[in-house]
């Protein structure tokens, strides 16, 4: 089975554009439900990212909901461990210092060494547009061997569905 662990834009992006609390609550549903299976997670960089970035706002409250059930997950050892390897690939690249520090400040490199540490596919919605200015998601994950995916990709692997029951027409 495979197990995903969420960047920060995975859940902002869903927020804002595709699974609206409004209008798709069973996305919601949905990473609740396998995070108890074990199949998806993230990391609790990611919560404080969350928080960070809104004022009580519907993604804020889930995210403080979801942090009890072990949505967001603590760095274990393991996780200790796997950084020590992101930060040292990160401090050779050809990057700017001030991106390398960026991205050892931010929830995408713990995001990284959870994968690592935990053998979990990373989810984000960061392109792998190389610029020096920035080091981008699927840029460490290809150079640390870690394979790196889009939310719809993750969905279709784990055979997700959200079906409207309030609306039975057919087409």
């Amino acid at each position: 089975m495979t197990r995903y662990v969420l960047d920060t834009d995975v859940l902002i992006d869903a927020k804002k554009r595709y699974y609206g609390f409004d209008f798709c609550p069973a996305f919601w549903e949905w990473l609740r439900l396998n995070n108890r299976h074990g199949v998806v997670e993230s990391v609790l960089s990611v919560a404080e990212e969350i928080q960070n970035y809104a004022v009580e706002d519907e993604l804020t409250k889930w995210a403080t909901s979801i942090q009890t059930q072990n949505f967001f997950v603590r760095p274990s050892q393991e996780v200790y461990v796997a950084y020590t390897r992101v930060t040292e690939w990160t401090m050779t690249t050809q990057h700017e210092e001030h991106a390398r520090q960026d991205f050892l400040n931010k929830a995408d490199s713990w995001v990284i060494a959870h994968a690592i540490a935990h053998q979990r596919v990373v989810v984000t919605l960061e392109g792998e547009r190389r610029r020096k200015s920035k080091i981008k998601i699927p840029v460490a994950c290809e150079a640390l061997g870690i394979d790196c995916i889009e939310t719809f990709e993750m969905l279709r692997e784990a055979k997700a569905c959200f079906i409207n029951s309030q609306n039975t027409t057919s087409y």
